[in-house]
């Protein structure tokens, strides 16, 4: 008999360290959603979700028995506002399984290689264009010169920023580029949007107030 169990016992330990074993990687997610972390066993009366460390190095001591459906054990994390790899310890009994997870912003795996080099260079080439025509529309703005032209370009420049950030968040899910992007956006604004249909405006009425004048002192 105690033979037997014994037997038993083993059986269950070796079942337990291959299901258990079997999921080293939940997969990847968006920043901010709650994700639903799993764990699956066949023979556990329970699974008792241990620690979850956290990107930036911290671990959360939560030491609650997840929720059982079936054979399937589960707990909803909620607290996923970094991106990088999260790390959650199960365990039942003795044995203990890390399981990992990545974040990133968009919930895609991150970008490599060739997508990362091409959007850079996007970026630099918006940014510079966007940076030397403003400089070059500043000019026009303070001799009241700015004509249509200038203000639709330096518009489109600004909505580019839109379409690329749009693109980057997407495909890229890089949170160092988006946070430049965001910072540009908020001073485009201004420099691309407000003063070239100031800049416009004003040089549109003084161009009228100078053919004006100049009607008036010809007649």
């Amino acid at each position: 008999m105690v033979n037997k169990q014994i037997w038993v016992i083993l059986l269950m330990t070796f079942m337990l360290t291959i299901v258990m074993a079997s999921q080293q990687s939940l997969g990847t997610f968006e920043q901010g959603e709650s994700i639903r972390l799993i764990q699956t066993c066949t023979t556990c009366p329970f699974v008792t979700l241990d620690t979850i460390k956290l990107p930036n190095g911290t671990i959360l001591e939560i030491g609650q028995n997840m929720t059982q459906t079936g054979n399937t054990f589960y707990y909803d994390f909620e607290v996923t506002d970094l991106d990088g790899e999260y790390i959650y310890n199960t365990y039942y009994g003795n044995y203990s399984v890390p399981v990992g997870f990545l974040v990133t912003l968009n919930g895609n795996t991150p970008a490599e290689g060739i997508t990362v080099v091409v959007f850079s260079i996007i970026f630099i080439l918006i940014v510079f264009f966007g940076i030397i025509y403003f400089l070059k529309s500043l000019a026009h703005f303070l001799e009241f010169d700015m004509d249509l032209i200038d203000a639709a370009v330096l518009i489109a420049t600004y909505l580019a920023m839109w379409i690329f950030y749009y693109f980057s968040t997407e495909y890229l899910g890089n949170s160092f580029i988006n946070s430049i992007l965001e910072i540009a956006i908020d001073i485009g604004a201004i420099s691309h949007v407000l003063l070239p249909i100031i800049g416009f405006m004003i040089s549109f009425i003084m161009t009228n107030l100078k053919a004006k004048k100049k009607a008036r002192t010809t007649y």
